[in-house]
């Protein structure tokens, strides 16, 4: 379970390093399921879109596990502005 508040990157270099690595793992974590949940969702005609849908349902139940609401829309305004896969941007979140 994640902590409530957020590691300060900036201040501690080594727990930055460990978060980084952290979520790299719970990215690999992630993909190594979704694959195979893909291909199970189009074996029961379950569209790709509804799965989509379903998964974001069970992270926004993750997320208010630990974090505010206020938080929770926070973050989705800054993943809803980094759609653009073609679009620069002058900074990474903290």
């Amino acid at each position: 379970m994640r902590a409530a508040q957020p590691l300060v990157c900036h201040t501690y270099i080594p727990l930055c390093h460990a978060r980084f690595v952290s979520a790299m793992s719970a990215y690999r974590l992630v993909d190594q399921h979704l694959v195979p949940l893909l291909a199970e969702a189009e074996r029961q005609g379950v569209q790709s879109e509804a799965v989509a849908r379903a998964l974001v349902d069970r992270a926004m139940l993750l997320f208010k596990r630990t974090r505010s609401l206020e938080d929770i829309r926070r973050e989705l305004e800054f993943i809803s502005e980094a759609l653009d896969d073609d679009e620069e941007y002058p900074f990474m979140r903290p």
